[in-house]
């Protein structure tokens, strides 16, 4: 009987590239849903970081090798502070500093001027991005914003309803959506906002919205308003840097900034053995798990090029289970599948040469 196991498959060479293959697939550990009340906050120093950057109301800058715990450690905040953790915001290197509040659809906007029927309005064509929906959730859907150069029947084209040109309107009118999406929200509320990688974004961008970022304030030019977040529930907000580029020194003074150090060998074994396995199979102390961190930190010791992060080796580790390395085995040059899947870790030929 052929076995389609994954495990087998995996190794199996090009007798394993089949649709069985295609249909065995895991989800991959990055995709799989995240938990967070797991996170262990064992880093005394981060979380001081964390508590003056909200004291001060200033974005702390999370800094650090891929697969530190960033992003884990932002999610894992809001879980422990029970506040909203909305969508990230992945940065691009297209991505301007206002594109970090909102963007306008000048296509859209374009394309309709051209069509007779088309009611819609300015707002249509307005996106709140996560900091932006967190600036009007902490102002509240009563805030009042006044209307001074661009009356409500352009803002809101066929849902205007007769307001007056001058008329003072709420975010609740304006933005009713955002207040629905976080679940009814009838009061001023703090959420917590997780800017992805602002070191990829053009060196100037931090700098063009140093102002934003201070006041929690920006302006939507095309809309003629100005949205402000309320003192009394400013947003956290985290942003994550793989030190791509350094930040301006204005920002940087601006912000509360947090180095994350390599986890140490016990942390990464937890880090690894709840990350790496689909069905939880893995323990710290297995001694698959424990042999790779040793692996891990021989390669990152030895290799003079690109060294491994933590990211690439929970990957490292997911592969060989997937491919059928038992928990309780040890690993090392030797193994035959740590032979195969040294490319998840090294990214140069020469460190594959050299080992």
């Amino acid at each position: 009987m052929t076995d389609n196991s994954l495990a087998n498959l995996l190794i199996s060479g090009v007798a394993g590239l089949t649709r069985d293959l295609i249909d065995t697939l895991p989800v991959a550990w990055r995709h799989r849903p995240r938990t967070n009340n797991g996170y262990d906050f064992d880093d005394d120093q981060l979380v001081t970081a964390s508590k003056a950057a909200m004291l001060l109301s200033q974005p702390l800058i999370l800094a650090g090798e891929p697969g530190v715990g960033k992003t884990s450690f932002a999610r894992a905040l809001a879980h422990k502070l029970e506040l909203p953790f909305l969508p990230p915001i992945h940065v691009k290197s297209t991505t301007s500093g206002m594109d970090l509040f909102y963007s306008f659809n000048e296509v859209a906007r374009f394309r309709d001027a051209s069509n007779p029927s088309s009611t819609a309005g300015l707002l249509d064509y307005v996106v709140l991005s996560s900091l932006g929906r967190a600036i009007v959730l902490s102002a509240g859907p009563d805030a009042v914003v006044r209307l001074t150069e661009k009356g409500p029947d352009a803002l809101f084209g066929g849902a205007y309803h007769g307001l007056e040109s001058s008329q003072e309107v709420t975010l609740g009118q304006l933005f009713a959506y955002v207040f629905r999406d976080a679940g009814d929200v009838s009061h001023p509320q703090r959420s917590i906002v997780l800017v992805d990688e602002l070191d990829k974004a053009p060196r100037d961008a931090p700098n063009d919205v140093l102002a934003e970022f201070e006041d929690m304030r920006f302006t939507i030019s095309e809309l003629g308003i100005t949205l402000q977040a309320a003192p009394e529930t400013f947003p956290v907000v985290l942003i994550t840097s793989n030190s791509e580029r350094s930040f301006p020194d204005a920002f940087l003074r601006r912000s509360v900034f947090h180095w994350i150090e390599t986890p140490t060998d016990a942390r990464l074994c937890r880090i690894i053995a709840s990350a790496s396995a689909a069905d939880g199979t893995l323990s710290p102390s297995d001694p698959l798990v424990t042999s790779a961190v040793d692996y891990f930190m021989m390669i990152r010791k030895t290799i003079e090029n690109k060294k491994p992060s933590t990211a690439e080796l929970i990957s490292f580790v997911s592969a060989l289970a997937a491919a059928g390395v038992q928990p309780t085995e040890t690993i090392s040059d030797a193994h035959p599948k740590v032979r195969a899947f040294k490319g998840i870790l090294m990214k140069t030929r020469i460190d594959l040469e050299a080992e």
